[in-house]
C-alpha cells in the first residue's frame, strides 16, 4: 500500500490539473502543489509545470527534462522540439533526435514521425532511409496520420521501397479521412496518376 503522503500528492496533482484555468492565488497555489508533486517524482506534475513556464524556456526545459526522465513521453517530445527548433534553447539537433527516440520508444507516435523525417532528410542525424521507413510505419500503424502521409509519399516516389501507387493511395486515403493537412490534396494528385 502506498504511504499517505504519496496518495495525498496524487490527489493534489489531480486537483491541480482540474484548476489549470484558474488565475491569481489559486493558480499560484496550484503551481506550488505541482512543483511539490514533481519534487516527489510525479512525472505528470513536472510536465504540467514545464508547460506552464514556457515563457521561461530554461525553467520549462528543466521541468520537461525531469518529466521525460520519469517516463513522460510527451515531455520528451516537447523538450526535443525546443532543441529541434532552437526555441528558447540553443538548437541542438543530435540532442533533439535522442529525445525523440526516447519518446518514440515510449510510444509517442508523433515523435516517431518527427524522428523519421530527420532520418529521411539527414537533418541532425546521418541519413537513414530504411530507419525513416520503419519509423513512419510504426507511426502510421498506431494511427499517427502525418506519418501515414509521409509513408504515402515514400511509396509514391519509390523512396526506400518499391514504388507502389496502390499503397501510396491507400495511405493517403487513411491520412485524408483523419483530416491530416494536405493529405486529401495528395490523394487527389495520386488518383490522377
Amino acid at each position: 500500500m502506498k504511504p499517505f503522503s504519496t496518495i495525498h500528492l496524487g490527489l493534489l496533482v489531480c486537483l491541480s490539473l482540474l484548476l489549470t484555468g484558474t488565475h491569481g492565488y489559486a493558480q499560484e497555489k496550484t503551481t506550488k502543489s505541482l512543483r511539490k508533486a514533481c519534487n516527489q517524482g510525479v512525472a505528470s506534475a513536472c510536465a504540467k509545470v514545464g508547460q506552464r513556464t514556457t515563457s521561461r524556456p530554461k525553467i520549462s526545459a528543466a521541468f520537461l527534462g525531469r518529466a521525460c526522465k520519469l517516463g513522460h513521453a510527451a515531455s520528451c517530445r516537447d523538450i526535443g522540439l525546443m532543441y529541434h527548433n532552437g526555441k528558447g534553447l540553443k538548437q541542438n539537433l543530435p540532442r533533439s533526435a535522442k529525445l525523440f527516440t526516447v519518446a518514440c520508444e515510449q510510444k509517442d507516435l508523433m515523435s516517431c514521425t518527427i524522428l523519421a523525417s530527420m532520418y529521411q532528410a539527414g537533418y541532425g542525424v546521418k541519413p537513414d532511409v530504411p530507419k525513416a521507413l520503419s519509423l513512419y510505419q510504426k507511426a502510421c500503424a498506431g494511427n499517427e496520420f502525418v506519418g501515414c502521409g509521409a509513408l504515402s509519399e515514400m511509396y509514391a516516389n519509390g523512396t526506400g521501397v518499391p514504388k507502389s501507387l496502390v499503397k501510396a493511395r491507400s495511405l493517403a486515403k487513411k491520412a485524408c479521412k483523419a483530416g491530416t493537412p494536405n493529405a486529401c490534396a495528395r490523394l487527389q494528385a495520386l488518383q490522377r496518376k
